[in-house]
């Protein structure tokens, strides 16, 4: 069953490289489609107010959230410490940490979340099959998505915004996750035995520990974004509203990172409220410091672990 999947995995991998749009031309697409939205968001904003809007952020608090955001890291390898023991694999926290900042590395760089196997790769190196890092995987991506539509409503009822379809497609596509893998955990192949594993997972007694470490997680996430915009206000409630639909928006993948299609909406949501410069400015630098300690941090795992791109990519 091991040898199957690492089979399917080889021919996902193949058939983006031998299809018509192949893997470097499929790249290419979406790295032009993250520069056309970033040039229409200048151009939207004005050239001069967003490099003015640049230098009016407080460089000590930029600084302070690249850190704060790293330790968003730590919390998830708990966590997938957590998601594995459910499974009955176990994996010390450096290793976990190190492996997920890996794949989210990858991930920053690819539009289809091809890390999400890298991980499976690098953990199968250090003794946990494809299939239980598959589940634990899956599990964790429903995690994500219930702490992240969670946020959003919390946030969204207080402001009393009117983006409810941005909160109504990721639920739609949670109750369409959870539904699917209730009805393939059912196959008698290596696919089921992946996904009953998952569903054991989310819905174990340890569900509420998991919630809360998932929202804690996403509570980083808001965190980092509001000590940026800090520079400007301190109104925590758009921020939060901002950040968890920009991320829901990041789950269409149309760019490399969800790169320019999160800036646009985290900065469109703050523009209510705020200049479009200033929005802009704070959604620009936030995801930017994001993925680069994202892949600062999955690069030091790289080498700490001896693993190179290379490699993950055959």
């Amino acid at each position: 069953k091991v040898s199957s999947l690492r089979d399917s995995i080889y021919m996902f991998w193949r058939v983006l490289e031998l299809s018509r749009i192949d893997g470097s031309k499929f790249l290419f697409l979406t790295i032009s489609i993250a520069i056309a939205i970033y040039l229409m968001l200048i151009l939207y904003s004005g050239v001069e107010d967003l490099y003015n809007s640049f230098f009016k952020l407080n460089t000590s608090l930029v600084i302070f959230a690249f850190f704060i955001y790293l330790l968003s890291y730590p919390i998830r390898g708990i966590r997938y410490v957590f998601l594995l023991k459910k499974v009955k694999r176990n994996l010390n926290l450096p290793l976990s940490t190190g492996g997920i900042a890996i794949s989210q590395s990858v991930n920053v760089v690819t539009p289809i979340r091809i890390g999400d196997l890298a991980r499976a790769y690098v953990f199968k190196k250090y003794g946990i099959e494809y299939a239980k890092s598959l589940s634990a995987l899956t599990a964790e991506r429903t995690y994500d998505l219930i702490a992240i539509i969670g946020l959003a409503i919390l946030s969204s009822s207080i402001l009393m915004k009117g983006f409810g379809k941005e909160i109504t497609y990721a639920t739609f596509l949670l109750l369409t996750l959870i539904i699917g893998i209730f009805i393939l955990s059912k196959q008698s192949n290596i696919i089921g035995d992946i996904l009953k594993d998952a569903k054991n997972i989310i819905f174990s007694s340890e569900f509420p520990l998991l919630f809360i470490l998932s929202v804690f997680i996403w509570l980083i996430d808001i965190l980092t974004c509001y000590l940026i915009f800090m520079s400007f206000d301190n109104d925590f409630i758009i921020v939060a509203f901002g950040v968890t639909i920009g991320n829901i928006a990041k789950m269409i993948p149309i760019t490399p990172g969800g790169i320019g299609s999160y800036e646009a909406v985290l900065g469109l949501i703050l523009s209510t409220k705020y200049s479009i410069s200033n929005s802009l400015a704070v959604a620009i630098v936030d995801h930017a410091i994001k993925n680069i300690a994202t892949v600062f941090l999955g690069f030091i795992s790289a080498i700490k672990f001896n693993i190179s791109l290379k490699e993950l990519k055959r």
